[in-house]
Parts: C-alpha cells; structure tokens; sequence
C-alpha cells in the first residue's frame, strides 16, 4: 500500500509539472497596434466570442492575486467590525447620496492619508464619469448607466484622501470648464489629436495589430469630449485618471437580464507608454475591489485587467500619466436593481475602488 501511494504521488507530480502554464505566458508584450476611436461601455464585446485573453490571472501576477483572495477570505471569516472610512457629505440627489455605510463587508486594511514632504501637493487625479444626462451609455428598463457612474464616483469623491481630486461632471453633464473646453477649443483639441497620431505611426509605422475587444465606434462628439480630457490632461498637470462605467453587451437579448457579471479594469495597450504604470494602478484595483465583487466572467475579461486600445486610456500616446478604465459591473445584475441595493453596493464599491487609489497614491509619492 505504501509503495503503491508513492508512485500515485510521483505520476501526480509529474502530470502537474506537464501542465504547469506561466500565468503571464498569454499576454501580449511586444508588437504595436492599430487604434481605432472607440468608446468603452454601452455594449461592449461580443457575447458570442469564446476568446480568450489566456489564464484567469490576466495581467494579474498569481502572487497579488492570490493575496487579493486572501484578504477576501480573512475579511469574510473576521468577526471584528471593519475599519471605519471617512463618512461622505450627503447630496441632494436620492441616488448620488455619499454617506458610506459602515456596516458594509470589510476590505483590506488602508494606510493612513498620505503626507506630502514640505513643499510637495497632493498628486492630483481627474475622476471621469462615463457619459451624461442625455446620451446615458448602457441602459436596462427605466436604468441608466450614467446615474449609476454618477452615484458611484460621487461618493468616491470624498473618500480619495491621498489625492487633490477634480471631477468632470456635475448632477447632468460636464462642469462648465470642460463644456467651454469641447466647445470653444475644438481646433486645438483636433490639433492635439494629430500632433498625437503623427509621433505614434513615427514610432510604428505599420499600427500594428488590432485590438482583441470591439467596443463601440466612438461618434464625432465623443471623440473631442475623449480627446479634450486627454489634452486638458496634459495642460493641468494631472497625475492620475480614472474613469467610471458600468456595462453591457450588444448580444444580450431586449429587456432580459445578461448572463455576464462582475467588474474589469482597462489599461492601455503594452505599447503606450503608460501601460506599465496603468497596470501597477489597476493591480491594486483589482486586490481591492476582489473583497467586495467577483471579476467579470466575460472570457476576455476574466483577468480583471484587459489592455486595448481606448481614447479614454490614451490611445496614440495621448495620456502620460496612469490611467484606467473601470467597468464595475453589468447594469442589469441583481445588486443594482434597487435603489436600496444599489446604495449598498455603490457605498462598497466606493470604498474599495478609493482604498486602491490611495494606496496607489502612496507609492506613487514613495517612489
């Protein structure tokens, strides 16, 4: 029986060392891209594909990820009531309310606020809402995904205490100076545009390979809206973006509820500058928001970090700085389906998607 045991354990062993498949092996590093003027959300990738970016891992190394499921487990099994976080001043709007709940599930523990050495600002982060009023993004029954990037970066607004936060929007649309921006600055925003495409194809000429995800093709006026953020960007020395959606996908039958769920994060693609540092940030995006949600079960984003080809992200180099995209979940999942489950899962999320922000903001300022 002995013997018998021994050689079962070594034909495991070896059948294991057979198979063993480096988590990073599927991931594309080298080579660059076409870019098309796409737009994220609404209806994302086809429902029909069976692709796949590789393993579950993703971007994501095996170790950080498995710290990530780690620190889920110890916050689910810990009977101490969580870490307190900064209570958020209430706004008129129902659904854009930004009181935290403190009875939400724990997350991993955050560092104190960063402290800048003498003479040093806060990094500051431009924090984008997906869309506006009038042209919402996805939509499900009386559901709109522009309420929903809305209520969520309003109560991560108050929370981002590593950071001198600007937002884009107000309660319907665009705050005034980026509305002046798109309106009256449009040929310098075009200008910037190709100044962009003209040093990207000097770079590679051929555009390289296109992207693996088809999002929507982006309309005239959402490109200079893109754009303009990524110009105003570069003239007011911003440090960090992040942008808020919520999805869909063009498959999904009229009126039913989809079979996808779970967030994903996007960064650009390894051949922008920006990738490695977009990806550090998304990193501990994903750590954090995995004690709150599940990563999407879409296979192209069942890594939790997809990098393609988005003006939001800096397509032809136009952002420098860290800069991800995040699709925190399918409009249509249960969670969100009332106003009392959305307040319960928006005030998580928040708190998450801010614990990874901050701690991102302090080794930024570290290192």
């Amino acid at each position: 029986m002995t013997k018998a045991l021994l050689f079962i354990s070594i034909a495991i062993l070896i059948t294991g060392a057979f198979f063993y498949i480096d988590p990073l092996a599927y991931v594309q590093r080298e080579g660059p891209e076409t870019v098309d003027d796409t737009v994220p959300g609404d209806q994302l990738p086809s429902a029909t594909s069976t692709d796949s970016t590789g393993p579950s891992f993703g971007y994501i190394p095996q170790d950080i990820w498995e710290r990530g499921q780690n620190q889920a487990s110890e916050s689910n099994t810990d009977s101490s009531p969580a870490d307190p976080v900064t209570t958020a001043t209430s706004s008129s709007d129902s659904i854009a309310t930004t009181t935290a709940s403190t009875s939400s599930p724990a997350v991993q523990t955050e560092k104190p606020p960063v402290v800048p050495p003498e003479n040093q600002q806060k990094p500051r982060l431009l924090l984008v809402v997906g869309h506006t009023a009038d042209a919402p993004g996805a939509e499900y029954g009386d559901l709109d995904e522009y309420d929903f990037n809305l209520a969520l970066a309003q109560k991560m607004q108050p929370l981002l205490t590593n950071y001198e936060v600007v937002m884009t929007h107000d309660l319907y649309d665009y705050k005034k100076e980026f509305a002046d921006l798109f309106a009256f600055q449009t040929d310098e925003i075009e200008a910037f545009i190709t100044e962009k495409k003209e040093a990207f194809f000097d770079q590679y000429e051929d555009g390289g390979p296109d992207g693996e995800v088809n999002h929507n093709v982006a309309s005239a006026r959402a490109i200079i809206q893109l754009y303009g953020i990524n110009y105003w960007i570069e003239q007011n020395n911003i440090d960090v973006v992040f942008h808020v959606h919520f999805n869909d996908y063009a498959q999904r039958p009229g009126g039913q509820k989809g079979e996808y769920e779970g967030f994903a994060f996007y960064i650009p693609k390894p051949t922008n500058n920006n990738h490695s540092i977009s990806q550090s940030l998304a990193i501990e995006l994903v750590v954090a928001m995995n004690n709150v949600a599940s990563v999407s079960n879409l296979p192209v984003e069942s890594g939790g970090i997809l990098a393609t080809n988005l003006i939001a992200t800096g397509s032809y180099n136009s952002v420098a700085i860290p800069a991800v995209l995040g699709e925190m979940g399918y409009i249509y999942e249960d969670k969100f389906s009332s106003e009392a489950k959305r307040e319960k899962a928006f005030n998580e999320y928040a708190q998450a998607l801010a614990l990874g922000l901050n701690n991102f903001a302090r080794n930024f300022l570290e290192n």
